[in-house]
């Protein structure tokens, strides 16, 4: 599928200095998911910085819908020199706690807990298992928001 803005080696910072504003043009988007943060760490930047940098981008999404549902995914392991992670990882929930609302809900997605080095294919990048792990976590995520959207609209079935 590409249908959607990942892309490899761009961080969280550039992109809610650079980009998400036009992609959220381009695409219009009611839901966005991300998973952002490796990139930012492997670069040196700080846990206070990506998490700057994720708080524009929930202002960017919410001023180009109010309605935005938003789904972060907490950043899987590194092989090597996961501290960083570690670190941005307990910095997301709080955050998103700080900046959640009925309207526009952040959902943070655990794709960490549970993921290995036997899940990735090059201690960065998810295989196929990774994958899979990932998809486990946001599926109920995702399945939550369509049947919200679905049950608002009157639809005659909604997805159990």
């Amino acid at each position: 599928d590409h249908h959607h803005e990942g892309h490899s080696g761009y961080t969280a910072v550039d992109i809610a200095r650079n980009d998400l504003a036009g992609w959220l043009r381009a695409a219009r988007p009611d839901v966005v998911m991300f998973m952002l943060g490796t990139n930012d760490v492997t670069h040196g930047h700080a846990t206070a910085a990506i998490i700057d940098a994720y708080a524009q981008m929930v202002g960017e999404m919410r001023g180009s819908n109010a309605d935005m549902r938003i789904i972060v995914d907490l950043v899987i392991p590194l092989a090597v020199g996961n501290s960083g992670i570690v670190a941005l990882n307990a910095a997301i929930v709080p955050w998103a706690k700080s900046l959640n609302s009925t309207r526009s809900p952040i959902y943070i997605a655990d794709t960490n807990t549970g993921f290995t080095g036997a899940d990735e294919v090059d201690g960065v990048h998810p295989n196929a298992n990774g994958d899979r792990k990932i998809a486990g976590r946001l599926y109920p995520i995702l399945l939550q928001i369509i049947n919200q959207n679905c049950e608002a609209s009157n639809a005659v079935e909604c997805l159990a």
